[in-house]
């Protein structure tokens, strides 16, 4: 299951989208057969729930699970040893910042 779809997905979850059409435009270089097999192995796996957008509509879209929203540390620390292993700068192409500060975060 972990392969760079299913990662990009989780990063487009955690940074609150929840339609097909936005993780579509997010992660542009996947063909939409293989996003839509990645949404449903996440939601198999129990990691997304397919919820409507709006009370009583017929459109789904996906939320992260409890046991998505565990897998948030493990991705902070996938993220600080990108920054720190694959980039010249030593920027990672996602910055995790505290909501109430804004400070980077910086997981221990």
């Amino acid at each position: 299951m972990a392969d760079r779809t299913c990662t990009a997905i989780l990063a487009a979850a955690f940074l609150g989208v929840h339609r097909f059409g936005d993780f579509q435009r997010l992660i542009h270089d996947t063909a939409p057969h293989t996003l839509n097999t990645r949404l449903g192995l996440l939601t198999d796996e129990g990691i997304l729930t397919r919820v409507p957008l709006r009370e009583g509509a017929r459109r789904t879209g996906y939320r992260l699970t409890p046991k998505g929203h565990d897998f948030f540390p493990t991705f902070a620390f996938l993220i600080a040893w990108s920054e720190q292993r694959f980039t010249a700068d030593g920027l990672a192409g996602v910055r995790i910042s505290h909501v109430t500060c804004g400070n980077p975060l910086a997981p221990r």
